[in-house]
């Protein structure tokens, strides 16, 4: 039985649309062969080569300059061609041949036919340069050659074993043409990268490229090593898609796409060390981080292992394209080791249609759509619309913290910028970290030096600046730092201004007047005994005012700065406030947040032995002084009723009112902040979603009203207004035994899973009981309290 090739009806529709107009062409074929059958999906014409008078023309010109005959071709042109193309393919789908429309007989004529195989000698040569890009069938060497004649209008199909010398063998090919429009089955892919890689670097530089060829050799053993999981289980290597795809209707929910298929890699864990391990010293790093979306359209027919290699391939050749182009973009490939720190951004990802499947494009950082509507143009011979672009599957990466980067620090260290969970569960994007040789610590640090007038007293604090800190805080970006400097003993505090990287850079004085304890004492020790250096690192979640970096560092006295610290925005939006019993009221101010959340703080007790350098104006100074940054609690104390609890507290105010008959008492529950420690903080970051709290009042443990908040990111601190954050139930006098009041804290995570993170009780009978019992017994006094939640 020889082969057989299906093909859509529309591209023997393009074959005899060039065909009619008598010109020569030259293009590819591009399809996926299984087991099953071997399907062509697209045709793609070869742009008519570029003169040197012509090279800056568009392929998409309206009116080419056609070639000749066949013998005019360039190979590497038609090869050129065919390596671009491999970059917007999927995983599966290759380049299977070439396909002429001409008036001569190129199987007849030898010298016609001696160009065609060298053509696709070439052509197969090129696509093999670059394993990663699985230009080839793996395991073939068969090109199709497809022909029309033009005058004629004759369609012959034979196929050719390639680069095997002068034994090449022809073999005759039945090529089909399809009525409707091949069904394909989509499978949907998200790979997680976030690998950090040492560097060596040599006098000369190091290669960008080469650094990239090391990533892809490593991703590449990682993925083959991968199985894949679909619908999260594990199918066996001979199953068609297509009884995957059966069963999977039979529990089709009406929210399903039942065109696509959610498939996952897993690399099997191996618990196994080397016997040996060799230690090696590095100057640098790359933390490569993001996340590969990988769409692949399969023969419905085809098999789960091919399915699995398919999805495997598109992975691999998506970076191999990315790197390609990206370092093809490089105005220099060296990275010298002056620059301690280097950033790149491949392109990201789109999908064009293409029949009834989709291609791929790529776009740098900047690029519209648009831009890829010229490559399908040139190198796929098709007209599509900027609507048609598929721009969501990733999204560029962000280098905000990059930008901002003093590139001759000595000793950072970057971190690659997370990936956040959104609604689609993925945002993605690809960056790649270069760091070279740096001294410091990992950690967060804060520099600072001080210079004294012994005569005057005066005291100067510079704050130098500070590395290494966090730049998200759970689901919520940093858009700034400042530091609030506190001398003790003293009133004074200062703030530096807002500066907008992880690795900031200040510079700014402040003075302070000592206060020695024994004013009659002038020696240096004497006057700094006692005294210590406060640094409080702070970092702004939301987005700072345009004049916000531009204000200028104030003097702040203890009233000043408690309102600042306690200021809340005001902004008014819809109320979660919901009831059973009670009216909903449509509108009510936001729970509010703090802007602000502390990073940690620095202290330095005064060293008389510091002062050693010899400064003009009179006075003495220390040399440089970098100190870590340490976390600090959440601020409860013993006067907050209750030792800080592990999952965190609540502060509620409870309020009994009652009435004439006792048919109308109302019992009213205000939520008004949340504290929890630092680690508390870490572990609700953990789940990746945003939080909320409920608070609901029961009778006869039967859910009543309640008041849910707005959803908010994890925080050590948070407040609500007491105008909003407020739950009242009317109950009858005899029945108040039977209320209680449940409070939890939760989070709903990426698949749609709830999650408690804590839950508290108050009723007669729970650990509040007397704080219960002494609301009901003085109505109309509110009683305010702290609850742990368990």
């Amino acid at each position: 039985m020889g082969r057989t090739v299906y093909s859509p009806e529309y591209c023997l529709q393009y074959l005899e649309q060039y065909a009619a107009k008598e010109i020569y062409v030259i293009g590819l074929i591009l399809g996926q062969v299984t087991e099953s059958r071997e399907n062509v999906i697209h045709l793609a014409r070869t742009p008519d080569e570029k003169n040197d008078a012509s090279s800056e023309a568009s392929y998409t010109s309206e009116k080419p300059e056609t070639l000749r005959t066949l013998l005019d071709i360039s190979e590497t042109w038609v090869a050129d061609h065919a390596k671009h193309v491999t970059r917007m393919l999927p995983g599966g789908v290759f380049v299977l041949g070439i396909f002429i429309t001409s008036d001569e007989d190129i199987f007849e004529d030898p010298n016609y036919f001696s160009k065609v195989k060298s053509v696709l000698n070439y052509t197969h040569k090129a696509l093999n340069s670059n394993q990663y890009m699985y230009g080839n069938i793996p395991n073939s060497n068969e090109k199709l050659i497809l022909h029309m004649s033009t005058s004629t209008k004759v369609l012959t199909c034979k196929s050719i074993e390639v680069d095997v010398g002068s034994k090449m063998s022809i073999k005759p090919v039945e090529w089909k043409f399809l009525p409707k429009p091949q069904q394909w089955q989509r499978l949907d892919c998200y790979y997680d990268f976030d690998e950090v890689y040492p560097v060596l670097v040599k006098n000369s530089g190091i290669s960008v490229k080469h650094q990239f060829q090391q990533i892809l050799e490593s991703a590449h053993k990682t993925i083959e090593l991968c199985v894949m999981f679909i619908d999260g289980e594990l199918k066996e290597a001979s199953e068609p898609l297509e009884q995957v795809f059966k069963k999977r209707k039979i529990i089709k929910r009406a929210t399903d796409n039942p065109k696509s298929i959610q498939v996952s890699l897993f690399v099997p864990y191996e618990n196994t060390f080397p016997e040996t391990v060799q230690y090696s010293e590095c100057d640098g790093h790359i933390h490569f981080s993001g996340v590969v979306a990988s769409s692949i359209f399969m023969y419905p027919k085809a098999t789960i292992k091919e399915a699995t290699e398919a999805v495997k391939q598109d992975i691999i050749r998506s970076l191999a394209s990315r790197f390609t182009m990206h370092c093809d973009a490089l105005i220099d490939d060296n990275l010298l080791p002056e620059e301690k720190i280097c950033f790149n951004e491949p392109p990201r990802r789109v999908l064009v249609p293409v029949g009834t499947s989709y291609f791929c494009d790529y776009l740098f950082p900047g690029e519209a759509p648009a831009e890829a509507l010229v490559s399908v143009k040139e190198l796929l011979d098709l007209q599509i619309t900027e609507a048609d672009v598929v721009c969501d599957i990733e999204t560029p990466a962000d280098t905000s913290e990059f930008d901002a980067l003093d590139r001759d620090a000595s000793s950072e260290e970057l971190l690659a910028t997370p990936q956040e969970a959104s609604q689609f569960m993925y945002i993605t994007g690809i960056c790649f970290a270069i760091t070279l040789s740096g001294s410091g610590s990992s950690e967060p640090e804060i520099g600072f030096k001080l210079s004294l007038h012994p005569i005057s007293k005066n005291l100067f604090v510079t704050v130098i600046g500070a590395r290494n800190l966090p730049s998200f805080f759970g689901l919520s970006r940093a858009h700034g730092y400042l530091v609030k400097v506190k001398l003790f003993p003293g009133d004074n505090k200062y703030e530096t201004t807002l500066q907008d990287t992880s690795n900031p850079v200040w510079n700014e004085d402040f003075k302070f007047q000592l206060k020695p304890k024994d004013a009659k004492k002038t020696d240096l020790q004497s006057q700094l005994a006692g005294h210590f250096l406060s640094l409080t690192i702070y970092a702004l979640l939301d987005t700072p005012k345009p004049d916000d970096k531009k204000k200028s560092s104030k003097t702040l006295d203890a009233k000043t700065t408690m309102n600042t610290m306690n200021e809340e925005p005001k902004k008014s939006l819809l109320s979660s406030f919901s009831s059973f019993k009670v009216s909903k009221e449509s509108v009510a101010q936001k729970g509010i947040l703090e802007k602000r959340r502390t990073v940690g703080a620095a202290t330095w007790n005064f060293d008389s032995k510091l002062f050693q350098n010899d400064l003009k104006n009179g006075l003495i100074g220390t040399p440089d002084i970098w100190r870590p940054i340490n976390a600090i609690t959440s601020g409860l104390n013993a006067v907050d009723t209750r030792r800080e609890n592990r999952k965190g507290q609540l502060e509620v105010t409870l309020l009994y009112s009652g009435s004439e008959d006792g048919f109308n008492d109302t019992v009213q529950l205000t939520v008004n902040r949340l504290r929890c420690s630092v680690q508390t903080m870490q572990e609700h970051e953990q789940f990746k979603a945003p939080l909320y709290l409920k608070a609901t009042i029961l009778e006869a443990n039967k859910a009543e009203c309640y008041w849910k908040s707005d959803r908010f990111v994890p925080t050590i601190s948070a407040r609500w207004d007491p105008k909003s954050a407020t739950v009242k139930l009317s109950v009858f006098k005899v029945n108040l035994n039977k209320v209680s009041i449940y409070i939890s804290l939760g989070c709903k995570t990426k698949m749609a899973k709830k999650e408690i993170l804590g839950k508290a009780t108050i009723d007669d009978k729970s650990a509040y009981s007397e704080s219960w019992t002494e609301t009901l017994r003085q109505p109309g006094v509110p009683k305010t309290f702290w609850v742990n939640f368990e």
